[in-house]
């Protein structure tokens, strides 16, 4: 499998590029969003997650700035792409990240966004982000 970072880092300089902008951001990108997070988990790369996570939440700002009508909120296939970078990452507090990113997701379930709802994978990933946390601490 080809390494994914140098797409992956494309796709983000110009997520950074149009974020100004965001009206054309739907309009010039190659991938809906949820793709670019995709790119970043599936990298080996040590700063995936946080980029994913970035991602994640410019998602989040654009909604908030009436981004609904290009269809750019995330949804939970977005939060557990994220929580899933995290948990295959290794990294030191990836596990209390998944926390947080699942904690999220919940709340704003409880709000009325059946879109993020956790399902099985969620917990899933984030039951897998605790276990690597541990094995890190037991083998380092």
């Amino acid at each position: 499998m080809r390494d994914l970072f140098p797409i992956a880092q494309f796709l983000y300089f110009k997520l950074d590029m149009y974020s100004q902008h965001f009206a054309f951001v739907y309009t010039f990108s190659l991938l809906p969003p949820m793709n670019y997070t995709q790119a970043w988990a599936r990298s080996r790369e040590k700063i995936a997650p946080q980029r994913a996570e970035q991602i994640l939440e410019w998602m989040e700002t654009l909604r908030d700035k009436g981004g609904e009508e290009l269809d750019i909120s995330p949804d939970k296939y977005t939060f557990n792409t994220v929580i899933h970078a995290y948990a295959k990452s290794g990294a030191k507090e990836s596990a209390a990240k998944a926390h947080r990113i699942l904690d999220n997701m919940n709340q704003m379930y409880r709000e009325g966004n059946s879109s993020v709802k956790p399902d099985t994978i969620t917990v899933r990933h984030t039951i897998w982000s605790e276990i690597v946390d541990c094995s890190m601490l037991l083998y380092s």
